[in-house]
């Protein structure tokens, strides 16, 4: 390959990693556009949700107490689990989801709270 052509290659592979990089570079600018509508619009169907949050948390209380109920009756729970440490992961499972429901149930109680003390 002649001098020249190494030059043109040479250049050729400069203009695309600086292509690359600007493309890169302009994720910076946009993504905290992105966000803030993702954001936007996240706040927009928590609001159209508001009116149905007592049915909502009626239904999630209800559905994991009788998930509770199912893991925790006193019927044969090899029957209703194929092997017992299966069946104890997925009780555990089941309690963590529970903690964590309590926790998002109640979140307008400490959440803000919570932010103070962090900041």
């Amino acid at each position: 390959m002649g001098a020249e052509a190494e030059r043109t290659a040479a250049s050729l592979g400069l203009a695309a990693g600086a292509s690359a990089c600007g493309v890169a570079l302009s994720w910076v600018c946009c993504l905290p556009v992105a966000l803030g509508g993702i954001g936007a619009g996240a706040a927009g169907l928590g609001l159209a949700l508001a009116a149905w949050r007592p049915h909502l948390t009626a239904l999630s209380v209800g559905l994991l107490g009788a998930a509770l109920w199912i893991a925790h009756h006193k019927t044969d729970r090899e029957a209703l689990t194929c092997t017992r440490p299966k069946g104890r992961f997925l009780r555990r499972a089941l309690w963590g989801i529970a903690v964590i429901t309590a926790l998002l149930l109640t979140l307008q109680y400490w959440g803000s709270w919570a932010i103070c003390w962090t900041l």
